[in-house]
């Protein structure tokens, strides 16, 4: 059995009766055995991954939230409609991955990446919009 350095994960999706129609799961890789099988735990024992019923694909992971930082003065604007609102931090992955937190308005905290579905960049503090004068 091989332990992975780097963190790995499978992807899997099983179809439900109900809405949504398909959900998507992901287990963490924790070994590999001597065939280069990717392994995972289920139900307290190490099972090859592809045998799990719903096996989509192996991928590497973010891996685990190792902190968080301030995002004093950042902001990230949303494409679709020009707005912007301010960056509440910024989540930090033990592979050096780092997305910024934006507060929902509905009590929770969203992680911004890629797969958010939404278009935004980020603008930093220096670039902060100039506030309008009577000048």
């Amino acid at each position: 059995m091989i332990v992975p350095n780097v963190p790995f994960e499978a992807t899997y999706r099983y179809e439900r009766q109900d809405e949504p129609k398909y959900v998507h799961d992901v287990m963490p890789v924790v070994a590999f055995n001597d065939d280069g099988m990717p392994l995972v735990e289920e139900h307290n024992a190490l099972r090859v991954a592809s045998n799990i019923p719903g096996f989509q694909y192996i991928d590497r992971s973010k891996g685990n939230v190792v902190g968080t930082l301030p995002a004093a003065g950042w902001r990230v604007q949303w494409k679709a409609d020009n707005s912007d609102e301010p960056i509440i931090g910024f989540v930090v992955y033990t592979d050096a991955t780092t997305h910024p937190l934006v507060y929902d308005g509905d009590g929770y905290i969203e992680e911004l990446d890629s797969s958010s579905g939404r278009d935004w960049t980020l603008i930093p503090p220096a670039s902060s919009k100039p506030e309008a004068t009577d000048e």
